[in-house]
C-alpha cells in the first residue's frame, strides 16, 4: 500500500531519450521512485510486477501504435493508473485513451506543478482502491457476520457468513427475506432497547442472545452493535458482529450439568460415608453393651 507520496513507484514510458531523461529528473527530486524506458517490452516486463502506482506515457505514438500499447498494458497489469502527456495536435486520441482506462492527460507543455498534482491525486485514487480491496477481501472472508444498517435500521451491507449464519445460502437471498432488522431477526423492542443504550453511552453493546434460523431453528449468537458518526458527530450508520456460538453454549451447558452431577455424587459418597460412620458407631455401641 501507498504509505505516503514520495515512496510511490513510477514508470516512465517515453521514446524520446532527452525528454525521458529531463521527466525522470524532476520526478525524482520530488521524492518519486522511477524507473523509465522507451521500450514498450521493457515497459510490459516491468507492469508485471504489481507494486508500480503510476504508469505516465508521452504520446509520441500514432493513434493506432498508442492504443495498441493500451491494449497491451491491460493485459498486463489493468490496475496500474495511466496518466498520458500530449500536444494538443493529439488531442482526440488523449480522449479516447480516457475512454479506454487512462486517469487524466496532461497538454504539453505544462508545468511541473501541474503534473505532481496530477501525480498526487492518481496516488490518492490507487491508495483508495487498494483499501476499498483489502475492506472488501476482509469483509467477504470474515467468519464473523458482519452487517451495515442505515438509522432505521435498514439493511446496507451485510457480508456471506451473516447471511450463512441465519440459514441463507448468499446475501443476495439474505436481503430478498429481511430487509430491516426491526421487523425480521429479532424482537423488535428488545433491539431497539438495545440501540437506545448504545446512543445513550455512546459506544460499542453487545450481548448473546437466542434467535430463529431460517428453517426455524434455535442457535445462540453474539452480537456487538457500534455507531458510525459523519464529521459532524451524527449518527448515519449502526455497524454489527454475529458470531455463533451455539457450540460454545452447548458445550459450557455440558461443563455446567457435569460439574453439577459431580457435585451431586461428592455430596452422595459424604452423606453415605457419613451413615456408615453411623453404623460402625453403632455396632460398637453394642458391643460394649454385649460385654
Amino acid at each position: 500500500m501507498i504509505n505516503n507520496f514520495r515512496n510511490a513507484k513510477i514508470i516512465l514510458f517515453c521514446k524520446n531519450e532527452k525528454f525521458l531523461t529531463t521527466l525522470s529528473e524532476l520526478l525524482s527530486n520530488h521524492g518519486f521512485l522511477i524507473y523509465g524506458s522507451n521500450s514498450i517490452e521493457n515497459i510490459l516486463h516491468l507492469l508485471n510486477d504489481k507494486s508500480y502506482d503510476v504508469l505516465i506515457i508521452n504520446n509520441d505514438f500514432s493513434r493506432l501504435e498508442i492504443i495498441s500499447i493500451f491494449k497491451k498494458i491491460a493485459k498486463v497489469n489493468p490496475d496500474v493508473i495511466k496518466i498520458i502527456l500530449t500536444t494538443k495536435k493529439r488531442f482526440k486520441t488523449a480522449i479516447e485513451l480516457l475512454n479506454l482506462g487512462a486517469f487524466d492527460y496532461i497538454l504539453k507543455p505544462f508545468k511541473s506543478e501541474e503534473l505532481i498534482l496530477t501525480i498526487r491525486s492518481a496516488l490518492n485514487v490507487r491508495r483508495l482502491a487498494i483499501e476499498r480491496d483489502m475492506y472488501s477481501c476482509v469483509f467477504e472472508n470474515s467468519a464473523e457476520g458482519i452487517y451495515l444498517t442505515d438509522v432505521h435500521g435498514n439493511y446496507v451491507l451485510v457480508n456471506r457468513s451473516l447471511a450463512n449464519i441465519f440459514g441463507y445460502s448468499s446475501t443476495k437471498e439474505f436481503l430478498e427475506h429481511n430487509k430491516n432488522i426491526h421487523l425480521h431477526l429479532y424482537d423488535s423492542n428488545d433491539y431497539t432497547d438495545r440501540l437506545n443504550t448504545m446512543l445513550y453511552k455512546k459506544h460499542t453493546i453487545g450481548r448473546d442472545l437466542e434467535i430463529f434460523k431460517r428453517d426455524g431453528k434455535k442457535i445462540w449468537i453474539s452480537e456487538k452493535i457500534c455507531p458510525v458518526y459523519d464529521k459532524n458527530g451524527h449518527i448515519i450508520y449502526h455497524r454489527g458482529t454475529i458470531e455463533d456460538i451455539t457450540q460454545k453454549r452447548n458445550i459450557e451447558l455440558e461443563l455446567r450439568k457435569s460439574e453439577a452431577m459431580s457435585r451431586m455424587h461428592a455430596e452422595n459418597i459424604e452423606e453415605s460415608t457419613d451413615l456408615f460412620i453411623e453404623i460402625i458407631d453403632e455396632i460398637c455401641d453394642s458391643y460394649k453393651i454385649l460385654e
